[in-house]
């Protein structure tokens, strides 16, 4: 059974070396993929996730009994057997009157897992809060703490998930097994991984690689490695230095594992501009990868395929390649292999000259991309909030501890004469001193998250987030009261070439100088955000097509003024507009205004750039100076 979340990522289940008569001791890993949905689309969703963390070797301090001998043996094939091994819990559950108390809760255990299998994350969750709590054995408190914190983030709950992680890893020190122990730092690999912090992962990797480590935790390690630092932008320079991570992975029977090295090898390659020797690496390992009937891995190796190939102008080939990748990622929202693959379609069609194939591949494109993007962000605005959480739990829990000195202090001074009593009504003084200091600290801090979630970093105009939250608003209160609204929406013309010419630096210089000009124009009650990259809007209630088109076109002008020698090199900067109407009626919506926005914006570019278009007006209107609005600006003076 093979597990994926919702953007299609595997997740990896570290599980229990064999016992000694097995062999000797190691960690494996399984590649696992959904059991046949059921249920409502949540429910399945759920049910895809098994968990990242599979128990260590069984402690059981009892003499050998038919009891203990099935305990091992449906730890052994819970993960590859799944029939054998609900067989085996069924004939535990008869003899439980014979076990001792930590084998009935290593079966509890076991118990739970079968929950998961059943996709009952819900009881798999509340059961293992419950074991975590009671267990008497410290080995099975920490497993159901690192399941209950990986099963967290299967669910994508990962403020609960890093909070279980914390406990979990706050049990190391009593964990003597270093099997085990090494278990734990890659569950909490596996886990910062997911919730985007890539350096916290690569420190627990650390840990596992600079102790003896068995030959399958080092491969798990290597791949969590590489996948920290692919996010990172770190990966090395050379493809061969990757070779033993393939080889410790195809020592240890890891031939899954090996396939997603030599995927990091072939992007290794071709970021060294290599494509040929990444090509060849990847259509070399086509029948193996296609053999291991994953999905991810799959759509992966076709994406890097796809990209390899269209920058070695076999455009045919990549466009078929991309193809399957997408065809591989079926029901997956969004994944890295699908931003790709779609990248891939549009360029290929634009090669091709079929500009109405390449606009819907650019769309969709953009939509996954951004899909993807927003994903990353909530992960990490999932961490952020975790930690915020548990710093705000830290300071209740020191004023707790204040409280509790003071009432001791206050009970003393209630034994002696009149004059200590003001000693306790000083102390009183200082806690609400430092209840007050708390509550301003949390609510700064509250106000603060909220600056961050609406606000864009770098121009410090609203963001994508808050516009599209209080956009509909501002469109329902223009429909209530029957006024128009309009959406001007514009994009900087061939942006990518001044990052590429002048730096990215020179590039944010432009994008918050554009953005302190236009606010400038803004009115009050204009709603004015970056929507992402280079691209802006901004809504106005209550404005016609007339007032639109002033707008838009003082704004284009503002921006073809911008003087960039004040960043350094000269440059001209324009931007392409469209312009989009809200009839003053109910049943509006943001997306179709967005719609028609970006369908004037892309006449716009196709018209020429740096102008203004409105959609659904066959003859562009005039601006105030009585030339046509669509008509470009003169060229900036160098």
């Amino acid at each position: 059974m093979r597990h994926r979340d919702l953007a299609g990522r595997l997740l990896l289940e570290p599980t229990r070396p064999p016992d000694e008569a097995a062999g000797p001791a190691s960690t494996q890993v399984c590649l696992r993929w959904p059991v046949p949905p059921r249920g409502p689309l949540l429910t399945r969703l759920l049910a895809l996730l098994l968990g990242l963390f599979i128990p260590a070797a069984l402690s059981v301090a009892v003499v050998p009994d038919e009891f203990d001998a099935l305990l091992r043996r449906a730890d052994d094939v819970k993960s590859a057997d799944p029939r054998a091994f609900r067989s085996m819990l069924e004939r535990m559950e008869q003899l439980t009157s014979a076990a001792s108390q930590v084998q009935l809760e290593q079966l509890r255990y076991l118990q739970i897992y079968r929950m998961s299998l059943d996709g009952q994350f819900p009881q798999a969750i509340a059961a293992l809060r419950e074991l975590a709590t009671e267990a008497t054995d410290v080995s099975t408190r920490f497993r159901a703490t690192a399941f209950l914190a990986n099963n967290y983030a299967g669910t994508r709950d990962f403020a609960a998930g890093l909070d279980a992680l914390n406990q979990a890893l706050a049990m190391l020190p009593a964990i003597e097994d270093t099997n085990i122990r090494h278990q734990g730092y890659l569950a909490a690999a596996i886990l910062y991984n997911q919730a985007g912090q890539y350096d916290l992962a690569l420190r627990y990797v650390d840990i596992t690689l600079g102790e003896p480590a068995s030959g399958r935790s080092r491969c798990i390690a290597g791949i969590m490695r590489l996948e920290a630092l692919f996010a990172l932008g770190r990966l090395p320079s050379d493809a061969r230095g990757l070779d033993g991570s393939v080889e410790e992975c195809e020592r240890h029977g890891e031939q899954l594992l090996s396939e997603f090295v030599r995927g990091f090898q072939a992007r290794v390659l071709f970021n060294g501009g290599d494509a040929a020797a990444a090509a060849r690496l990847l259509e070399s390992r086509l029948d193996a990868v296609a053999s291991s009937e994953y999905p991810r891995l799959i759509a992966e190796h076709h994406a890097l395929l796809a990209e390899a190939r269209l920058a070695l102008g076999d455009a045919a080939a990549a466009r078929r390649h991309a193809q399957r990748a997408i065809d591989a990622s079926e029901g997956v929202e969004f994944s890295l292999p699908l931003v790709t693959a779609f990248r891939v379609l549009s360029r290929e069609a634009e090669m091709r000259g079929d500009a109405a194939s390449a606009l819907a591949h650019h769309r969709r494109w953009a939509a996954v991309d951004r899909a993807y993007i927003d994903d990353i962000k909530a992960r990490e605005l999932a961490y952020q909030l975790a930690q915020h959480d548990s710093l705000q739990k830290t300071h209740t829990i020191e004023l707790l501890n204040q409280r509790n000195k003071l009432l001791e202090l206050e009970s003393e001074v209630n034994k002696q004469a009149a004059n200590n009593n003001r000693l306790a009504i000083a102390m009183l003084v200082v806690l609400l001193a430092s209840i007050a200091l708390w509550a301003y600290l949390t609510k700064r801090e509250q106000l603060r998250f909220r600056r961050l979630a609406q606000t864009d970093a770098l121009t410090g105009i609203s963001n994508r987030l808050y516009f599209s939250e209080r956009a509909p608003q501002i469109l329902e209160e223009c429909a209530q009261r029957g006024r128009p609204a309009a959406l001007v929406m514009f994009d900087l013309d061939a942006f990518k070439s001044i990052n590429d010419r002048h730096g990215h630096a020179c590039g944010d210089w432009v994008l918050a100088e554009v953005a302190r000009r236009v606010s400038a124009l803004c009115g009050e009650g204009d709603l004015f955000a970056r929507l992402g990259g280079e691209e802006f809007a901004i809504l106005r209630a209550g404005a016609d097509v007339e007032t639109a088109l002033v707008l838009a076109n003082r704004c284009r002008e503002a921006i073809s003024s911008i003087d960039t020698s004040l960043a350094g090199p000269r440059f001209s900067v324009s931007a392409s507009f469209g312009v989009a109407m809200a009839a003053p009626s109910p049943g509006g919506s943001l997306d179709a205004l967005l719609i028609h926005a970006d369908i004037a914006l892309y006449c716009a570019k196709s018209e020429g750039r740096n102008r203004v278009s409105v959609h659904g007006v066959a003859e562009c209107p005039r601006s105030p100076d009585g030339t046509p609005a669509n008509s470009p600006s003169p060229p900036a003076k160098a």
